[in-house]
């Protein structure tokens, strides 16, 4: 039962429906599965966020962007560059004519 429970928490099933679905009050459920509950959000948050990763790392341009953004703490500079996110950290780096798989290769290269 505890490993349903986990794997419920884990795709965001409401601990309502959790409940019904294992014959618990919610108030039980809560009481002995605090840690089933809590570990599949947990592990669920983390392999999005390797997902991400990877995906950001294999060149997806969107991916990068929103690492930068999210993650990294880089922001729209506001100024009068319109590539904005992460542009003073790569300054020089990428030029407006590259591809964006070649912008992605050489980020990567920057990153090590």
């Amino acid at each position: 039962m505890r490993g349903d429970v986990r794997r419920f928490a884990e795709i965001g099933v409401p601990h309502a429906i959790i409940a019904r679905i294992v014959g618990l009050s919610v108030s039980t459920l809560r009481r002995r599965c605090r840690a089933e509950l809590d570990a599949g959000v947990e592990v669920a948050n983390a392999r999005i966020a390797l997902t991400l990763f990877e995906t950001a790392m294999s060149g997806n341009t969107t991916a990068m962007l929103w690492w930068e953004k999210t993650r990294a703490g880089r922001r729209d500079s506001g100024g009068s560059d319109p590539a904005g996110i992460g542009t003073r950290a790569i300054q020089g780096l990428i030029d407006r004519g590259m591809s964006a798989r070649e912008a992605a290769e050489r980020y990567r290269e920057e990153l090590g």
